[in-house]
């Protein structure tokens, strides 16, 4: 599971873009209550979308240019 880095804020806050902060409200939105999308089962896709694009984010976006980019163009 992602989890933010100490103090329930990502490592990388204030340089990351808007929709990747948000994204990191939504799984902190979902600890404690649920929305009107989510299922009887608890899953809910707006929790999965924010845990892909916080990926994705953690693995090419957050590096620009590093190993994990590998055409060095981000």
């Amino acid at each position: 599971m992602i989890q933010p880095s100490s103090g329930g804020r990502h490592a990388m806050a204030g340089k990351e873009p808007v929709l990747i902060r948000l994204s990191w409200f939504v799984l902190a939105y979902h600890r404690q209550r649920t929305c009107w999308t989510c299922r009887p089962d608890g899953c809910c896709p707006r929790v999965e979308l924010a845990r892909r694009r916080i990926r994705a984010w953690l693995r090419f976006g957050s590096n620009r240019g590093g190993a994990g980019n590998r055409r060095g163009t981000w």
